[in-house]
């Protein structure tokens, strides 16, 4: 999905993405990645019972992780769908002309970071592999570190005011409005 609007939007090109993220910070997210695939490969081509981080869980336990990473999912494909042009990969804003604080982002300010952090932990549970819902989240906790800063810096430089005011009744990960200062 992330890469349909990546080309879509010809955003993300390049070294740009990685401007603003320590070497250490990318190298590590390329290796959690690499072992993630690789697990990923023995779960789904090799002997399952046999990788790391495998456990035996109940049907209905399996139910909640499919579920968890239907709705991620379905978060995931909305964020990028009321971004549109607004999306890329980069932490850049000279192709945005308007805030985006329409759909999810009307309730919360990173629904897609959000979006990986229940994908990751319900396809582990569908799965059954503790150890791939915790690479997935170390994965998104090496990106999200460094870079919300940053977004966050930039949106407030194009959109000063709209920005702040914006941040001040929307919260970042919950699903709920802040409280108004009375």
């Amino acid at each position: 999905m992330r890469t349909y609007y990546k080309i879509r939007y010809a955003h993300g090109s390049g070294l740009r993405a990685f401007a603003h993220e320590p070497l250490y910070l990318i190298l590590l997210r390329y290796i959690l990645g690499c072992m993630l695939l690789a697990l990923l490969w023995v779960i789904l081509f090799g002997n399952r019972d046999t990788a790391w981080g495998t456990t035996n869980l109940n049907d209905a336990i399996q139910i909640i992780g499919a579920i968890m990473a239907i709705a991620a999912l379905g978060l995931l494909w909305w964020s990028h769908h009321c971004l549109k042009e607004a999306f890329s990969t980069t932490i850049e804003t000279s192709q945005i002309d308007k805030l985006v604080m329409t759909g999810p982002y009307r309730y919360i300010r990173h629904p897609m970071y959000l979006s990986y952090f229940i994908l990751f932990p319900g396809l582990g549970l569908l799965i059954e592999n503790w150890l791939f819902a915790l690479l997935g989240i170390l994965i998104i906790v090496t990106l999200t570190v460094i870079r919300i800063k940053f977004e966050e810096r930039a949106l407030n430089e194009k959109f000063p005011q709209e920005y702040s005011d914006y941040t001040m009744r929307v919260n970042g990960f919950i699903f709920f409005n802040k409280m108004k200062n009375k």
